[in-house]
């Protein structure tokens, strides 16, 4: 098996490892996460304790993802390190088929918290210096993760209406193994570990604690949405379970062709330029979100949205590989997503739990669409003032 995967390795294209990869990790996260928070709804679980459960994600990549991140890059473990969490992430996704009150679900969600946490940086920061050394177009990697996340919850949508939620966790932990399976085919610098003596630090300068502040605003407004996104498309068209899957596989689906043209755009306008317009666009995209009255509406303002979030998951990327120099890419991933990951979302998974509880899903929606709002500005700020020029690449 081993000789199997070297081979593999060896012989297939860079652009094609990194592409399966995303195919298959966000297919993954298609298969349970539109779903997972309905089904603590549905067990009778309150808006506070499911807040809980989101807030358990948060803390542990806040505490762990840095060091995770800073390992990486000092001993040389990605892919280990990387496929360890696959494997825990796999098992504690299984076992979620089985507890059903709060109180029993909650250690499960905290092995999965910390499992997963460190999976999306690693990855990503691995991604992006392949894409580095091998001249490839990053939006035309990530855009598969689109793909399958779109196929995977469209087919959720309809299948565990009919399966239920147990048999969910179970094929979504298999799938998981799967998607470790593949990331042993990933690679990373072993040629900057050589000539790296000094411990990795990330840099200190006012365009990294820029992107820093960016990615918190930015993964605030996510975290608070993507815990009663569910809920606010359930509450508007009924109680349809397979709305749940037709509308992530929409947005995801416009996802797509976005990041295919994604580099092009960056092209054109620069890296920060880019990212500015896409911020701007996921705001509005999610306060118009939280004020329509019927659920078809969701679907165009869906498709909008994406195309936000499809130029932001490329561009913030590209924004951090210019910054940043390739032997510090994961402590630099972990940095960030303890921040963007971390801190931002434990305090907005709260305050998104309180609101639903008083208002409903409208107002997380409106607040998140603010708190892009001033991700932008920050964006304009440092456009302004200059501190998005790309850095000289450092590679010892």
């Amino acid at each position: 098996m081993g000789s199997r995967l070297a081979l593999w390795r060896s012989n297939a294209r860079p652009g094609v490892r990194g592409s399966l990869y995303y195919l298959c990790f966000w297919s993954s996260v298609g298969m349970y996460v539109p779903f997972i928070n309905v089904y603590f709804t549905n067990l009778g679980l309150s808006g506070q304790q499911i807040a809980m459960f989101g807030a358990i994600s948060p803390l542990a990549v806040l505490l762990f993802n840095p060091l995770v991140g800073a390992t990486a890059d000092r001993r040389g473990w990605h892919v280990q390190l990387l496929l360890s969490m696959l494997t825990f992430t796999a098992l504690s996704q299984i076992a979620l088929a089985f507890p059903t009150s709060f109180f029993t679900i909650l250690p499960v969600m905290v092995m999965l918290a910390v499992a997963r946490g460190p999976i999306a940086p690693l990855a990503d920061s691995m991604i992006a210096g392949m894409a580095v050394r091998h001249q490839l177009a990053y939006g035309k990697l990530r855009l598969w993760g689109s793909v399958g996340y779109a196929v995977t919850s469209l087919l959720g949508g309809i299948w565990w209406a009919k399966t239920g939620y147990p048999t969910m966790f179970i094929l979504t932990g298999c799938m998981t193994g799967l998607v470790a399976i593949v990331a042993n085919s990933l690679d990373h610098t072993p040629e900057l570990r050589k000539t790296t003596v000094k411990p990795a630090k990330a840099p200190r300068d006012a365009a990294f604690i820029a992107i820093v502040i960016i990615t918190g605003l930015v993964g605030a407004a996510f975290s608070m949405v993507s815990m009663f996104d569910g809920n606010l498309i359930q509450k508007l068209s009924g109680g349809s379970t397979m709305m749940l899957g037709i509308l992530p596989c929409v947005i995801a689906s416009t996802e797509v062709p976005v990041m295919l043209k994604a580099d092009r755009v960056i092209a054109r306008f620069g890296t920060a330029k880019t990212l500015a317009i896409a911020t701007l666009i996921l705001g509005l995209g999610f306060i118009g979100s939280g004020m329509v009255s019927e659920a078809w509406m969701l679907i165009p303002i869906g498709m909008f949205r994406a195309c936000g979030f499809g130029l932001y998951s490329v561009a913030i990327i590209r924004l951090i590989t210019e910054r940043i120099p390739t032997n510090l890419l994961a402590t630099a991933q972990g940095l960030i997503s303890a921040i963007g990951g971390g801190l931002s979302p434990l305090l907005a998974t709260q305050a998104g739990g309180y609101m639903f509880d008083v208002s409903g899903p409208q107002l997380v929606f409106i607040v998140a669409g603010m708190c892009i709002g001033l991700a932008t500005l920050v964006v304009g700020l440092g456009l302004k003032l200059n501190w998005f020029k790309p850095a000289a690449p450092i590679n010892a």
